[in-house]
């Protein structure tokens, strides 16, 4: 098992038995966000000049307002066993966990035209009743897929748009009349 899976199941246990796994997973997803619009905060993590405190006081920073102290405990512990260039994925890591413990399902669907919220809560409630749990999924606005949709759902895909149609229709196409010339 991975160090970051470890440290993310220990997590996630300590902060359920504290009953602030709701809290904490608020803040991994901060925390997660922010390592990835801000590439600097990995590189500071991963670099042996600065101080564990440094450290610390730059992720608590990032949060934008302090952290829980399961959180802030459970920072300096791996500040302490010098796991901190591990903190991103812990993160990525303990939102995992968090989903497949509660039962939520992420998705996405895209659409060349923006759905409305009806149709949106109708394939969501549909969703939840095939898969059972919680549904959380985004509506995105692609143009370039010229009509129908792609539906994304935890690692699963459904292409039906009409670009993918025409790319295999075109494919056939070629494949078929390679033979002709």
């Amino acid at each position: 098992m991975s160090i970051a899976k470890r440290y993310a199941q220990a997590l996630c246990l300590y902060a359920t038995e504290n009953g602030l796994e709701d809290a904490v997973y608020a803040e991994a997803v901060r925390l997660a966000d922010t390592f990835a619009q801000v590439h600097d905060l990995q590189k500071a993590m991963a670099n042996p000049q600065l101080t564990a405190e440094t450290k610390l006081q730059l992720i608590v920073g990032a949060l934008d307002r302090p952290p829980t102290p399961i959180l802030l405990r459970f920072i300096d512990l791996v500040l302490q066993h010098r796991r901190e260039s591990s903190l991103k994925l812990i993160m990525w890591v303990y939102i995992d966990v968090y989903r497949k413990q509660k039962g939520i399902n992420v998705g996405s669907i895209t659409t060349a035209a923006p759905m409305s919220d009806e149709i949106i809560q109708r394939i969501r409630r549909w969703v939840e009743q095939q898969q059972g749990g919680i549904v959380m999924f985004t509506n995105k606005v692609n143009p370039d897929i010229e009509g129908g949709f792609i539906f994304e759902l935890n690692s699963r895909r459904l292409d039906a748009s009409v670009r993918s149609q025409m790319q295999r229709v075109k494919k056939q196409f070629i494949d078929k009349n390679k033979r002709i010339v």
